[in-house]
């Protein structure tokens, strides 16, 4: 008699789920990168793979896919199309990539996502501007959206997200019923951050990936929320590179909070694989 109740419980939370899943390594003009299409297809893998979103509403942009024209099309008129995206929907964006910032002359830095064909020098010709990404999360009907930006120089202005009372009741409930427009950035504007690390991946989405595994569930409750992902994620990355992912709201965000289903006990399980593991990870970055 509980399977059922089970099932009901998990799917509660939203309608459809939706996901855009860039990576660019082959770069035309910039640099090119080594993880950021692994990181790209990891995040994905685990979308289909344990978090319930299905395979045919992941759209997947790695390398030359991955043009500003065709984020553009995806970001501002595939999921802001009503009649795909419904109101009970969620719709994650993961990017892995270089990114850029430009100083404005009231001294604050704007941060920019940098496409396959963006030009060396004059990059903003074609490179997607965090406030169009604002832009975007506000022509989407979805009830969340949910960014996390691997990316180089990562420059935004948010507004920064505070804690929840995770006691309260009917927490998930109440967090899933309010609008939200959340963001995760590998760093600050002024730090790079870095490509290389642990298994395949940059340090931060390497960290990322445990964090939606459920070591981000940090009481326990069987969901991970956008809040506790980036609690998590950015003390742990600052302890292995020279930069501090930041955590925050965009604009429209109503107190609601992006919610990922986990399984029930996934941190601890977690936890004791990645204790045999610890001193090996810390061996290969130093």
């Amino acid at each position: 008699a509980g399977l059922p109740k089970t099932q009901s419980t998990e799917t509660a939370p939203y309608g459809e789920s939706w996901a855009v899943v860039i990576g660019i390594n082959q770069y035309q003009a910039w640099p090119k990168l080594e993880y950021a299409v692994s990181d790209a297809k990891a995040v994905a893998e685990q979308l289909e793979r344990k978090l319930g979103f299905n395979k045919n509403n992941i759209i997947t942009l790695y390398d030359q896919d991955a043009s500003a024209e065709r984020i553009t099309e995806v970001l501002g008129y595939q999921l802001a199309d009503p009649k795909k995206i419904k109101e009970n929907d969620r719709v994650f964006i993961f990017y892995a990539g270089h990114g850029a910032t430009r100083e404005l002359p009231n001294g604050r830095a704007l941060g920019y996502l940098i496409p396959v064909d963006a030009a060396a020098d004059k990059f903003q010709n074609r490179a997607i501007s965090m406030t169009q990404l604002n832009d975007f999360s506000a022509l989407i009907p979805a009830k969340h959206i949910y960014f996390v930006m691997d990316s180089c120089y990562s420059g935004l202005a948010l507004t920064r997200a505070g804690p929840g009372d995770n006691q309260a009741a009917h927490y998930i409930q109440q967090i899933t019923s309010r609008k939200a427009r959340q963001i995760l950035t590998a760093g600050g504007a002024d730090q790079q951050v870095a490509d290389g690390g642990p298994n395949g991946h940059s340090i931060f989405t390497w960290t990322f990936l445990q964090a939606i595994e459920g070591l981000a569930d940090t009481d326990n409750n069987g969901y991970v929320t956008a809040s506790e992902i980036g609690t998590y994620v950015s003390p742990v990355v600052a302890s292995y590179a020279q930069q501090t992912p930041a955590f925050g709201n965009l604009t429209g965000s109503e107190g609601g909070d992006f919610v990922f289903k986990v399984h029930a006990n996934a941190a601890a399980e977690i936890n004791q694989k990645l204790q045999a593991e610890t001193q090996r990870i810390e061996a290969e970055l130093n």
